[in-house]
């Protein structure tokens, strides 16, 4: 950042030197009102230009500065969101549906609706036992309390009895 001050106080420079000659035209001209407005009008732009050059890259330095103290540097956890997963799974989009619930468990781990809605759409939507068994057994692996196993394995006994009145 840092880098970009000085390139954009290099390019300031000639605009801070007509600054200071119009100043001094000013204050050590003829002493005409009119001829002495004219010169810090011109000084006055001037100084615009060199606030509007250095302006944006100092308040983002200050702004980089000031955010490490309110947030701090890492890994950014999102919220849990089941919006387009549900949707994408209403939709039948099988591939986008199943990468929205695995991205919930990549951040959200011991979320059990998450490894629910990925066993239900490999068993429905992909209709791939192997795959929905292979999902259930990582789920179990991931998902530490006991009564959200239960209730993993409630489902996937329901999704079968499903699919064999499916069949």
């Amino acid at each position: 950042m840092s880098a970009k001050i000085l390139r954009r106080t290099l390019w300031s420079l000639p605009p801070v030197l007509f600054c200071t000659y119009f100043l001094r035209k000013a204050l050590y001209g003829s002493g005409n009102v009119p001829e002495m407005a004219a010169w810090l009008l011109f000084a006055a732009a001037m100084l615009i230009l060199v606030a509007i050059q250095l302006a944006f890259p100092i308040a983002g330095m200050i702004g980089d500065w000031v955010s490490r103290f309110s947030m701090p540097g890492g890994i950014e956890i999102p919220p849990v969101s089941y919006i387009l997963a549900d949707r994408y799974e209403r939709e039948r989009r099988w591939e986008q549906s199943m990468a929205e619930f695995q991205k919930i468990i990549d951040y959200h781990p011991e979320e059990l609706s998450a490894h629910l809605g990925r066993v239900r759409v490999a068993s429905r939507g992909f209709d791939d036992g192997k795959l929905a068994r292979k999902l259930l057994r990582r789920s179990l692996r991931k998902l530490r309390d006991a009564e959200s196993q239960r209730a993993l394995r409630m489902e996937w006994e329901r999704l079968m009895k499903e699919k064999v009145k499916r069949s």
